[in-house]
């Protein structure tokens, strides 16, 4: 019995590997429990806000950068009012995509007011940052899972919020990173509508299949 089992191991995790490929960047996650207080890596470093507090208008720039994560459950919010009312709509694969990017916005919201906070918090902070990338970078293989590859609307924002992103200019940081917020906010909402679109098709297709045949 316990050789059958072993026999049947490679099998069940190739379909574990296939069914939860996108699941990989949540290691991350991991990396400040396991390892316990880590730095960021020179070549992946986290930016550090302190110099935002010595602006007069400090609370409201603050304010706005964190607000701006609320671009996340907007989009979470529109894609849930796409699907069908059912029972446990969260739980489909469709729904799944809201619940990751609201997973990303929490995570997000809760790592930039740490960082905020300035030096005092900083190894939370970079603790934090593993975990907002992991929980990120999930939610996009996730939307790859279920969607494919974007189409070019989809894309041009997404790569318009990379390049927010690949920006830490020290004036400008909360405002590059909240834009990259808002852009990635609705690449995924854009990404979910494509997705939702190619998955009619197919099913219409195969009914059509049914049919003919």
């Amino acid at each position: 019995m316990m050789m059958s089992r072993l026999l049947h191991l490679p099998v069940l995790l190739q379909k574990l590997a296939t069914r939860y490929w996108w699941s990989i960047p949540l290691t991350l996650c991991a990396v400040p429990v396991v390892l316990g207080p880590v730095s960021t890596p020179p070549f992946w470093k986290m930016v550090q806000v302190d110099y935002i507090w010595e602006c007069p208008d400090a609370a409201l720039v603050i304010g706005a950068f964190l607000g701006s994560n609320l671009s996340y459950f907007l989009a979470g919010y529109r894609i849930m009012n796409e699907l069908p009312p059912r029972r446990n709509r969260l739980f489909c694969p469709y729904g799944c995509l809201a619940f990751w990017i609201w997973a990303a916005g929490l995570v997000s919201t809760v790592f930039h007011a740490v960082q905020s906070m300035g030096h005092a918090t900083l190894p939370y902070a970079e603790a934090l940052y593993y975990v907002d990338h992991g929980i990120a970078g999930a939610a996009v293989f996730y939307f790859y899972h279920i969607c494919g590859l974007p189409n070019r609307n989809a894309l041009a924002l997404g790569v318009a919020g990379l390049l927010c992103l690949a920006l830490p200019l020290r004036p400008g940081y909360a405002w590059l990173h909240s834009l990259w917020h808002i852009l990635s906010a609705a690449a995924a909402l854009m990404w979910t509508c494509q997705g939702k679109i190619a998955r009619r098709k197919q099913l219409l297709s195969a009914v059509r299949d049914r049919v003919d045949g």
